[in-house]
């Protein structure tokens, strides 16, 4: 069964763009993911994504360590993203965040951190916030996807508090 649409952005840059030619020019800082804060972020994924994804988050984690970032604020975890590398592009995602300036600093974290000329992040359309910043940062809308469910849908998670999933095969 169908559960919420997906919109396919893409961002194909010129070899050395960076955040801050493509963002506004403000300068945010995130940290690294650190082993003390992994069950945090395992337990905020399930409970925002409505799965458990901790398997495919480690892999991520191992593959692609320098695409990651997340956001603390006083002890809580405001947000975090991975990435991982395609055939001919870096995917953002997954990407949770809980406010608008916490979905700036994830996106600006990748696009600083991804040397990649060409982008892509999978948007549930219901995140209008993210949507927004990745059209104002020169992602072009590509294609819609849907995300699908099998058996009982007992936990949607909470879509509107997603930036991006790692993709339509990962989820």
């Amino acid at each position: 069964m169908a559960e919420y649409e997906i919109a396919r952005w893409i961002l194909r840059r010129s070899s050395g763009e960076t955040a801050e030619t493509i963002l506004s020019p403000r300068t945010r800082s995130s940290e690294s993911l650190t082993q003390e804060s992994w069950e945090s972020i395992c337990k905020a994924d399930r409970e925002l994504f409505g799965a458990d994804r901790s398997l495919l988050l480690q892999s991520l984690q191992r593959e692609t360590p320098d695409l990651t970032t997340t956001i603390w604020c006083a002890g809580t975890l405001d947000g975090y993203a991975f990435a991982r590398r395609g055939y001919f592009a870096d995917h953002f995602g997954p990407a949770i965040a809980r406010d608008a300036g916490t979905t700036f600093k994830l996106l600006e974290g990748f696009l600083t951190r991804s040397r990649r000329e060409t982008l892509i992040a999978d948007c549930p359309r219901s995140n209008r916030v993210a949507s927004d910043l990745l059209k104002s940062g020169g992602f072009v809308y590509s294609r819609p996807l849907t995300r699908m469910y099998r058996g009982s849908n007992d936990h949607a998670g909470q879509p509107e508090l997603i930036c991006a999933i790692a993709g339509p095969e990962f989820g």
